[in-house]
């Protein structure tokens, strides 16, 4: 057996610059984030659930970013966003924040914004201006902060994070005793329906959250216990959690709060971080990503 040699070196060099030139010249599937935008501002209704595109899928259809219950009867109500640095994460969760709040006035939809990166990602949602020019010599003005966002927190603390999540837990407590006096009601819509009273949505987000466990203590104790609680029971009660981070492998978290983490968006990353967002018999498609931007979208 005699194999095939190698072609010359003036001809490899000439194939590989053919490649590289053919590369170059493949059209991306791309979209302005101007056409997802809808024909008016604040018109949806979020008592069944909150639903928004942040991208496409296919070649013409739109990804839809949702949370609560569907025209299926089918119920997501928490999410987990992962990709390694570079692959769309931050771009990502801009979308989602930015095409809710277009869909969405602040009656319907609340939003929680924590921050655990070393940089200011939410600072354009304290002040746009500033937040865009990365301008960090004056104080920020909060008279232009986005109207839904009850709470952002850039470079937080790991005490503030607790404080936050204590909050939106007590927002269960208390909307229980509305549903009950409203007639044991058990669902956000029914209650709504039946007392036609706003009670907007509440969706916290929180980027870089292993962070939040990177102690052994009881701050991380307490988080396990309040998160726990925010995504078995908040989804009755129109409460959802979306957490992102690099680094979704976080060993103070309890592993059961990921059960209830319905949605899984996974962007490029690792093989072994992959078993960490999807099912550990799916890591293969990880490998169909080639490309940042490129989203695995599972619930």
């Amino acid at each position: 057996m005699i194999l095939d040699q190698p072609p010359a070196n003036e001809l490899f060099n000439q194939m590989a610059e053919a490649i590289n030139q053919a590369i170059r010249n493949v059209k991306v599937d791309t979209i302005g984030f101007a056409k997802l935008y809808p024909d008016h501002n604040w018109f949806a209704d979020s008592r069944k659930e909150i639903r928004t595109p942040i991208g496409l899928m296919g070649a013409k259809d739109k990804l839809e970013f949702w949370f609560g219950e569907n025209e299926d009867g089918n119920i997501v109500s928490n999410g987990l966003l992962a990709g390694k640095p570079g692959a769309g994460k931050s771009f990502t969760l801009h979308a989602i924040i930015l095409s809710l709040a277009m869909q969405y006035s602040p009656d319907e939809l609340e939003l929680y914004l924590l921050d655990f990166k070393q940089g200011v990602e939410f600072q354009i949602y304290v002040d746009a201006e500033k937040g865009e020019n990365r301008d960090f010599s004056t104080e920020l003005d909060e008279t232009r902060a986005l109207p839904h966002a009850k709470v952002i927190s850039i470079e937080s603390d790991r005490e503030f994070g607790l404080s936050v999540l204590e909050y939106v837990n007590q927002q269960i407590e208390e909307r229980s005793k509305l549903f009950k006096s409203a007639g044991n009601l058990e669902k956000i819509y029914e209650y709504r329906n039946a007392t036609d009273k706003k009670l907007p949505r509440i969706l916290v987000l929180i980027d870089e959250f292993q962070y939040m466990f990177q102690e052994s203590d009881a701050i991380a104790q307490r988080l396990n216990v309040v998160m726990e609680n925010i995504v078995r029971q908040g989804r009755a009660f129109g409460i959802h959690l979306l957490i992102a981070s690099q680094s979704p492998n976080v060993s103070n978290m309890n592993r059961k709060i990921y059960d209830f983490l319905d949605l899984r968006m996974a962007l490029q990353m690792p093989q072994n971080t992959a078993g960490y967002v999807l099912d550990e018999s799916n890591t293969d498609a990880i490998d169909l990503l080639d490309r940042p931007g490129k989203m695995i979208y599972n619930f």
